[in-house]
């Protein structure tokens, strides 16, 4: 009998080896072998109808973590890997009381000749993060050798508008085969030496959008990549499977997406403030690069352009869009459509008008790692391009023209946007994109407001250049400009030191004026400052107005 259990929880990194233990002389082993299988549930062919459970298909679990078990002890006798194909073997012991363990986890195989490295893992936030395995029914391996199949079965209980009325087994198998996909991307087409840090991905069908975040039962307000643990929630990909509400399990271009920021996490570099967003919205510049360039990456891993999420009763609705296209809503460097469209373009060999350029993965990736992390900028489209055109053989021109058709300035371009000129279509507070200052030099006048939104919309917040010659103390002020209209505003500040991303904090609630008094060391540095009441604001349909600020900065 097939049975989705929640076990081995706690760190659990079997399948490391495919040496079996010496047997004693004189007893007879033979092979068990077979192939692990999973239901994936493929979206409709028309847009908007979600996943078609009539149309399931059986595919195979790679790089999996199999085992085989004992009936009376639980000891694991044998353990290996299963190939693209899903197959494993290994011998055993003859005439033993065993079952066959597949595990939601893939690892890479020790002695098997790969440079690279990683360890993922699916497991079960309500649960106690335990682990997800698969067992089979407990047999006997008798004198000969045997085939033994595992499919994990998506639990659906027929029809396109049914319910599940089983385990759904097939669920965390699916995230595994997606992640693994993602591994395999980057290691064949950017790196094949990476040692990818473990990564986990949570995964429950109690998981569903809600407003506060407890992920023990279920609350993971959306699929996210969480960066550090908050409280008892570790780091890891959470994603949501709650039936009929929002599964994601089967949404392989979220599930992807997700694992691009855990790249950027984990790998590179990422100043992103996070936060909700739209295709059409006009973001932080960090924003908007992170979610494009995030929504490419899951099409590139996918070999799909068409991202698509389902939603609702029985999953029979879906969102999506194609990153292939070039017509973007509020286009430029605040646009995450316009980053996804050029990152898509500049990887496809599939030129069309205005596409003159197919640089492929590895050199995106190497700016990744290399440039991104050192940038003196904040992360945005603006470095990566200017670090991309840099690389040699990249044909700069072709790179200027594709980003030029997305309403951002590129022959000129550098890191710090010093000549753009799209400001959102003539919104205030936008450009330019970093103010210059300079130490014990003459105050900055900058204003944040809400007019494309609140909390990670261009607007919100400001950012201020200044460089610092020796280590020394220094005091940044940042005074609001009384209106008289309104009560005082809370400014606050974040800190970052070029080449090194975020650096330090000064959130104080204090009315009017914000203080950082500290000693840093030399440097260049990037100040972003805003307005509380613009981030979250206390009434939310009447945010505070437009508010101005002087910045000083002397030591």
């Amino acid at each position: 009998m097939l049975a989705l259990l929640a076990a081995c929880g706690g760190g659990d990194s079997g399948g490391k080896s495919n040496s079996p233990p010496t047997v004693p002389p004189g007893v007879q082993e033979v092979t068990i072998g077979g192939r692990i299988s999973y239901q994936r549930v493929p979206f409709s062919a028309g847009t908007g109808r979600g996943l078609d459970y009539t149309t399931m298909v059986e595919l195979p679990v790679r790089g999996a973590v199999v085992e085989l078990v004992s009936a009376s002890t639980q000891a694991v006798l044998r353990s290996t890997l299963t190939d693209l194909t899903g197959n494993y073997a290994f011998t055993a012991p003859a005439s033993a009381d065993v079952f066959i363990r597949a595990k939601a986890q893939a690892t890479d195989p020790v002695g098997g000749g790969a440079p690279g490295s990683w360890d993922i893992r699916v497991r079960d936030n309500t649960s106690g993060n335990a682990l997800y395995v698969l067992d089979g029914s407990v047999f006997n391996t008798g004198t000969t050798d045997q085939v033994r199949n595992l499919l994990a079965a998506s639990g659906w209980g027929g029809g396109f508008a049914g319910t599940y009325t089983g385990p759904r087994s097939a669920a965390p198998f699916a995230i595994l085969d997606t992640l693994y996909a993602a591994t395999r991307f980057v290691l064949e087409q950017g790196n094949a030496s990476e040692d990818f840090p473990a990564m986990d991905a949570f995964w429950s069908p109690s998981n569903r959008p809600t407003s506060t975040w407890n992920p023990g039962i279920g609350q993971i307000v959306t699929t996210s990549y969480l960066g550090s643990a908050i409280g008892s929630a570790p780091a890891g990909l959470y994603i949501l499977g709650a039936d009929g509400v929002d599964t994601d399990e089967y949404d392989a271009h979220v599930v992807a997406h997700e694992f691009q920021h855990y790249l950027e996490d984990r790998l590179a570099r990422s100043d992103s403030p996070g936060g909700e967003h739209g295709l059409g919205e006009k973001l932080d510049l960090r924003l908007a690069f992170s979610e494009g360039f995030a929504n490419a990456f899951s099409a590139m891993v996918l070999a799909d352009p068409s991202y698509r999420d389902s939603f609702g009763a029985a999953q029979a609705s879906d969102f999506g869009f194609s990153v292939e296209s070039d017509a973007a809503t509020n286009a430029g460097w605040f646009s995450e459509a316009s980053v996804q469209s050029i990152a898509w373009d500049l990887y496809d060999a599939a030129n069309e008008g205005g596409d003159a350029v197919a640089t492929g993965f590895a050199p995106m990736y190497e700016v990744f790692k290399t440039d991104l992390v050192d940038t003196r900028a904040l992360t945005s489209i603006f470095p990566f391009v200017v670090a991309l055109k840099a690389r040699p053989g990249i044909p700069a021109a072709a790179v200027d023209a594709l980003v030029a058709s997305q309403d951002i300035v590129a022959v000129t371009m550098d890191e710090f946007a010093s000549t753009e000129t799209n400001d959102g279509g003539g919104l205030d507070d936008v450009l330019p994109v970093y103010a210059a200052l300079v130490l014990n030099g003459p105050q900055a006048r900058l204003c944040t407001n809400t007019s494309a939104g609140k909390d990670n919309k261009i607007g919100n917040r400001r950012f201020v250049t200044f460089s610092v010659p020796t280590q020394r103390p220094i005091t940044i002020r940042v005074q609001t400009v009384p209106d008289g209209a309104n009560p005082p505003a809370d400014p606050d500040l974040v800190l970052f030191r070029s080449g090194l991303g975020f650096f330090d904090v000064a959130d104080s609630s204090a009315a009017s004026l914000e203080t950082y008094e500290q000693t840093v060391p030399a440097g260049d540095y990037i100040a972003e400052i805003y307005e509380f009441d613009h981030i979250q604001p206390v009434d939310e349909s009447n945010p505070r107005p437009r508010t101005c600020m002087t910045i000083t900065i002397n030591g």
